[in-house]
């Protein structure tokens, strides 16, 4: 009985090694997958890319079922400008003829976006890897959910010209209120994108910086919440004075993803313009987090 049972450990250790080899060599391949500000490859975001979509192991999705629900994105203009927030759409149809429940994904951490075409050294940025689950508690027959997001989160469109991309997500349905086997299955949905972005112009660019800043700090919480997260999103060095504005403003709804805007911006800059905030009063919440998110940045400027 010992015999058999340290044999079954051992297999058990085999598959758990082979598994973290494997992590390591995908990581070790996405040397073009980088986080936000930083000079070495976001590994968090880098899992989230190459695992987020498909399973590691065949069996882990028992289902993928193309008649039950129609899933696509859509962007939301062709053309932007270098330095615009760039929104996109995920959009679920219910095409079966019952409802569905806890339609499970959110596109800002498990959809992935690979460059096909795009202007030289535009590269991929590691984007958030949220762990909330997104979608209506019931799509009903014929019904559609819509959810934004920016695609800033995972393209540096830092460069005029045109951008080829293939989106990927996969997410779980329930055709019953009860989470159980037989009624749970996965969709998965692919979909190539081509938008343009023109030069950037530093008066239109500031402009639309300082009516999204505006919002952010005098708007009621809905619209609020969705400028905030554009001007977060966006990612430049040009966006530090208006993250700091927002930073210290004494009602914005967002505080700790301003904070890590700033984080993900790096630099004197930034690390100024949290230290500025600091010197305020914050909640405890958000003085903690900004305090890390400071020491992170001062980490890495003293590797330059």
């Amino acid at each position: 009985m010992k015999k058999i049972f340290l044999i079954i450990l051992g297999g058990l250790a085999a598959v758990v090694v082979a598994y973290l080899v494997f992590v390591v060599v995908q990581i070790s391949l996405a040397a073009n997958v980088f986080g936000p500000g930083r000079d070495t490859p976001d590994t968090i975001g880098t899992k989230i890319y190459f695992f987020g979509i498909k399973p590691i192991f065949p069996g882990m999705v028992t289902k993928v079922d193309t008649n039950v629900v129609q899933a696509s994105f859509a962007l939301t203009r062709q053309q932007y400008m270098v330095g615009e927030p760039i929104e996109c759409e995920f959009v679920l149809k219910n095409i079966s003829d019952k409802p569905l429940f806890c339609v499970m994904t959110s596109p800002t951490s498990d959809a992935a976006v690979d460059i096909l075409e795009s202007p030289a050294g535009v590269r991929l940025r590691g984007h958030e890897t949220s762990s909330s689950l997104v979608g209506p508690d019931e799509l009903r027959p014929g019904e559609m959910f819509r959810w934004p997001f920016w695609l800033n989160r995972f393209v540096w469109f830092k460069a005029p010209g045109t951008y080829k991309l293939r989106l990927q997500i996969n997410f779980g349905i329930n055709r019953g209120k009860e989470r159980k086997g037989s009624t749970f299955s996965y969709v998965f949905a692919e979909q190539i994108l081509t938008l343009n972005c023109s030069p950037n112009d530093p008066q239109k660019f500031h402009a639309i910086m300082r009516s999204l800043t505006n919002k952010i700090v005098h708007s009621l919480i809905d619209e609020e919440s969705k400028s905030e997260s554009a001007l977060c999103a966006i990612g430049f060095l040009e966006t530090v004075p208006y993250l700091k504005e927002c930073l210290e403003a004494p009602s914005v709804w967002g505080r700790n993803d301003v904070i890590q805007a700033l984080g993900d911006i790096g630099g004197e800059e930034a690390a100024a313009a949290i230290e500025s905030a600091l010197a305020k009063p914050m909640h405890s919440e958000s003085r903690q987090y900004a305090e890390q998110q400071l020491r992170e940045i001062r980490k890495r400027l003293s590797r330059k």
